[in-house]
């Protein structure tokens, strides 16, 4: 073969490679064209296919008047230039930790010094508030901004407190944890506590019987998982055609759910009145140490999506839509929350703590704020800020 003909050969094989490439590309976008009038005509059947998170962002009902709905959904598709960080364990504080302690990026999520980001900080405090809890505290669903931690910060600017906010919250940790983490601080006098939490104690300690918490490194031990979950959760956001796939793959009922372990009522009973006891010890000693160093201490009840019913409809839905490991567990999880929801009235005899777990239902408020089972939009961020501050501001000067 000579010079001309091998040239000839590459040439055509080149423009072989184009048509067919162009075809693939014709032929994708009348697909999506199509998937899209379906979509549009299939509104209820294309759901039963989401996770909840999706059925939740394919319905933003909770994310309503938001600011920060736009950035959010970029930070959960992983449609950032954010670096991956992983959580590693901190067996001094007995708290998890990010490796990577400072990251400010184009994400709604930003850590400084180990920390979520409380914008706006007060930089000449007179004191300081140390606010514990999990990822409802961190503000999993908001931007930096948008955090419980930020917008108090926000209420004492306006009103003239010099407090600084700090953001102790983290995914998974229970109060047993931020116990352990609180001893790590040096408290001064006229400082304030606040743990914000329940959620976690009560499906660590009553759905898996693990009531002092366990460290979850997901990110660390499902890497692959983790990026997959990003490529799938981006393919929803972007493309009609994948959301008719997730359709098409779920219209065949799945037995699985009838599969979950179930446990009897002297052992959901049990787990609960363990988990409730050393909830309750935590609580205990996280106020007598915050005291003793002179500072106040203050607890709330956080809500969950199973906190009152009867469901809104957009509950449910969310339910109906949770992974199976959460659906298996979602009956344990209510009565847990009504055990724990009862026995807090004991809580509150001891210190001051405030039951909250109701101020975001929907039937009373007229809206929704979850967006799955314990997370919430930055509205809901707003109205447990708005209970907060009620609630410390009287001793704040």
């Amino acid at each position: 073969m000579n010079t001309i003909e091998r040239y000839a050969k590459g040439k055509k094989f080149l423009l072989l490679l184009a048509v067919n490439l162009f075809v693939i590309f014709v032929v994708l976008v009348v697909i999506e064209i199509a998937s899209y009038f379906f979509m549009k005509h299939a509104t209820v059947q294309m759901s039963q296919g989401m996770t909840s998170g999706e059925f939740a962002l394919s319905n933003p009902v909770a994310f309503a008047g938001t600011d920060d709905f736009e950035e959010v959904m970029k930070g959960m598709s992983g449609n950032t230039n954010c670096p991956t960080n992983r959580i590693i364990f901190d067996s001094i504080s007995g708290f998890p930790r990010f490796e990577i302690d400072d990251i400010e990026c184009d994400g709604p999520e930003n850590i400084v010094k180990g920390l979520r980001k409380t914008t706006n900080q007060e930089e000449h405090p007179k004191n300081h508030i140390y606010m514990f809890g999990g990822s409802a505290m961190w503000g999993t669903g908001s931007a930096d901004r948008n955090t419980i931690a930020s917008l108090l910060q926000s209420y004492l600017i306006a009103n003239n407190k010099r407090y600084a906010v700090f953001n102790y919250g983290f995914s998974t940790v229970v109060a047993h944890q931020e116990l352990s983490r609180l001893k790590t601080l040096h408290l001064d006098n006229g400082d304030v506590v606040i743990f914000y939490d329940g959620a976690n104690d009560i499906w660590q300690g009553v759905v898996y019987g693990r009531p002092s918490g366990t460290i979850i490194g997901y990110n660390e031990a499902n890497s692959l998982r983790v990026l997959l979950n990003k490529i799938k959760f981006f393919l929803f956001s972007n493309s009609n055609f994948y959301s008719v796939l997730g359709w098409l793959k779920h219209q065949k009922p799945s037995d699985m759910y009838s599969e979950c372990q179930k446990l009897d009522s002297a052992e959901t009973i049990s787990r609960a009145e363990r988990g409730f006891d050393i909830y309750r010890t935590s609580l205990m000693e996280a106020r007598e140490y915050a005291e003793v160093k002179g500072a106040h201490f203050f607890h709330f009840f956080q809500p969950m999506a199973i906190s009152k019913r009867p469901f809104s409809p957009y509950i449910q839905g969310l339910l109906d839509h949770m992974p199976l490991d959460i659906k298996c567990g979602l009956d344990v999880a209510e009565k847990g929350f009504q055990y724990y929801k009862d026995r807090y009235r004991d809580i509150q005899r001891e210190m001051n703590a405030f039951d909250i777990s109701e101020v975001l239902d929907s039937a009373s408020s007229g809206r929704e704020y979850f967006f799955d089972l314990n997370h919430v939009s930055s509205s809901g961020n707003k109205k447990v800020a708005d209970e907060i501050y009620a609630r410390i501001s009287r001793l704040l000067n």
